[in-house]
């Protein structure tokens, strides 16, 4: 079909609003509600493959002569709008180059710093691409999920699960980049910006008391295997800081009490050499032996608390640090 026919056929069934949804008791009823877009950026063919599909199949149900309702909107809430808006605001060259290909405005690309402004001008990108091509939605179902009504039905659609118990409230960590903000909505771990890899590792805390009262807070995957440790690990030329929550405090590298504040509060307190610590003796949680302190190349401070426990008995990469001790240090473990 050429362009010229295709727009004719477009405007009339726009002029006999056919994809217009009504009631009608005397013929059956057919709705499917497509996932709504998210306001992550411009149109792309899989966000129209699913699209597509649906206009496909509500078209078979016309053609049975039953009422039809393919209603549409935007995912405006969220992370995906927020992302996009930042990504603007930082001059993100990809961002640029799809503003670009689309046509936007040079003055509009200080409105799209705002995540809300985005949302909407995504959305009416969305609903002209779908004209183009001749989808058919019924446009006047269109929402996001930013407008006034529907966010007072998402409250009151909260409020009446958590009234049977149904929802609770609690805390969730997600994972978060310093830069383009947060990047994991579920377990999925999608990250929204690149396609995936937005791993999230969840670390147990582990307390290992000095004799002059202080803990070093060693970060674990492995938990169980506290009853193997046979030393702690720190970084060479290692600092470590003090982290105060509440009445504890807890010796850690700093970049762990950054993380730690920023999920648990308290506040970082004053740095302490890895030096002044190294052949000392902590005492082992449950087991209450004592081991010691050494150093080793394989803790990155960057990563967990920078205090690691050593498991040679589960642990490789322990097993080797520990082969490379000298005789003196490894008859003490």
């Amino acid at each position: 079909m050429d362009a010229e026919r295709f727009r004719y056929w477009q405007e009339a069934w726009r002029r006999a609003g056919i994809a217009t949804g009504s009631r009608d008791p005397a013929r059956g009823k057919f709705y499917a509600l497509n996932a709504y877009p998210g306001a992550s950026g411009f149109l792309h063919v899989g966000h129209l493959r699913g699209l597509l599909y649906t206009d496909a199949l509500h078209r078979y149900h016309r053609m049975l002569g039953e009422s039809v309702l393919f209603p549409f909107g935007l995912h405006a809430s969220g992370l995906p709008a927020v992302t996009f808006a930042q990504r603007v605001e930082n001059g993100d060259p990809a961002i640029l180059q799809q503003l670009a290909d689309a046509g936007v405005p040079a003055e509009e690309k200080s409105r799209l710093e705002d995540p809300e402004y985005a949302a909407r001008y995504l959305g009416e990108s969305y609903r002209s691409v779908l004209r183009s091509i001749g989808v058919l939605v019924d446009e006047t179902t269109y929402l996001t999920t930013i407008d006034d009504d529907y966010r007072a039905f998402i409250r009151w659609q909260i409020r009446a699960l958590e009234r049977y118990g149904v929802v609770v409230r609690g805390t969730y960590y997600a994972s978060v980049c310093p830069v383009c903000g947060p990047v994991a909505v579920d377990p999925s771990e999608t990250d929204l910006s690149a396609g995936g890899d937005a791993e999230l590792l969840r670390y147990a805390t582990v307390p290992f008391a000095l004799d002059d009262g202080r803990v070093l807070l060693a970060a674990t995957l492995r938990p169980e295997t506290v009853y193997g440790v046979t030393n702690l690990w720190l970084a060479p030329g290692e600092t470590l800081v003090v982290w105060h929550e509440g009445d504890r405090s807890y010796l850690v590298a700093r970049p762990g009490a950054e993380r730690l504040v920023d999920q648990h509060g308290g506040r970082i307190g004053h740095e302490v050499p890895a030096s002044e610590l190294l052949g000392r003796d902590v005492t082992v949680p449950l087991r209450g032996t004592k081991v010691p302190i050494l150093e080793s190349s394989l803790v990155d401070p960057r990563v967990g608390t920078g205090v690691v426990m050593s498991v040679p008995a589960h642990a490789p990469a322990d097993t080797a640090a520990v082969r490379q001790l000298d005789a003196a240090l490894r008859d003490r473990l």
